[in-house]
């Protein structure tokens, strides 16, 4: 699709669109995702059996989901990353259906209504590494640390350098502003942290802004959208629970559309091409389409890379 057709595309859609603001509507329109892009999801356990989620795409859960704490903020995330996608506009978006998530669940603890699931750093380090294990090429970490610790721990960093020599993209949510100067997780310099915006693209209220988000952190929609609920229907949700998949679910499609790129220059093409400075405390706002078109010259048509499919596993909490 050239760029004038895309333009057109998000006229049509209309500027308040979170598809249309940051440029994955047309990577949309022209794939659904490879199987061979795999996707962990770090997060409360993911509701399998509901309507809008293909089993299939699904795999790593170990224990019936539907009951189990955290299971609507797990399932929310499934949703806006492999929800199926429907002709409505009261409906998940399914950014990326046709890959495959691991999903790891992590005991937490859930704040309010729209608030951040909160896990322990040394859960979260366990997680990722069953991640690794399975052959994952994108880690979406939409948990975030609680306050008492923010510092995070040396299995946690552990982990997170593991997945940097592997070459796994780690996408983090960089929570609520409470976390003031962010924590163990949006700190490390391999991660992609994510901030929540309105449908103009401005920072919510809530996001947590810093110079680290800004320096190397992503704006992505996460005022009111839509996606799956446990058991069953939809709700709607703002924050970085939102906002985090935008980013997973892009990086899934670019791989998929190119996939001989390497990881480093897939996050340097979301990085560098986002929209708007990087001044003060506000990142700029992802643009995937504007990435993919960085990185195509830079990129063969050769098989997936390294990872392959993700086995078969069973991961237990």
């Amino acid at each position: 699709m050239e760029r004038g057709s895309v333009e057109l595309e998000r006229a049509r859609r209309g500027a308040s669109d979170p598809l249309a603001i940051c440029g994955i509507a047309p990577l949309m329109a022209w794939m659904s995702g490879d199987p061979d892009v795999v996707i962990g999801l770090i997060d409360g356990p993911v509701d399998v059996d509901h309507p809008g989620l293909e089993p299939c795409r699904i795999r790593g859960l170990s224990l019936p989901v539907g009951r189990r704490q955290g299971s609507r903020h797990g399932t929310f995330v499934a949703g806006v990353l492999v929800g199926r996608r429907v002709a409505s506009t009261l409906s998940a978006p399914g950014l990326c259906p046709g890959c495959l998530v691991v999903s790891r669940p992590v005991p937490g603890t859930v704040g309010d209504y729209e608030g951040d699931f909160e896990a322990a750093p040394n859960e979260i380090a366990a997680a990722i590494e069953d991640c690794l294990q399975a052959g994952v090429r994108i880690l979406n970490i939409s948990v975030v640390l609680p306050p008492a610790a923010a510092d995070g721990s040396t299995a946690l960093t552990a982990a997170l350098d593991r997945a940097a020599r592997r070459g796994v993209l780690v996408v983090v949510a960089a929570g609520a502003l409470r976390r003031a100067g962010g924590s163990a997780l949006v700190r490390h310099p391999w991660v992609v942290p994510v901030a929540a915006c309105t449908r103009a693209g401005i920072p919510l209220p809530v996001a947590y802004l810093g110079p680290r988000l800004s320096r190397r952190g992503l704006l992505a929609p996460g005022e009111r959208i839509t996606s799956l609920d446990s058991p069953e229907g939809l709700v709607t949700r703002s924050g970085a629970i939102a906002a985090v998949p935008f980013v997973t679910g892009a990086a899934a499609l670019l791989w998929s559309a190119l996939p001989g790129a390497d990881v480093d220059a897939l996050r340097h093409a979301l990085l560098s091409t986002a929209q708007g400075s990087r001044a003060a405390s506000v990142p700029p706002l992802m643009d995937a389409w504007a990435a993919f078109v960085h990185l195509r010259p830079l990129a063969s048509r050769g098989p997936a890379g390294h990872q392959g499919r993700a086995p078969a596993v069973t991961l237990t909490v």
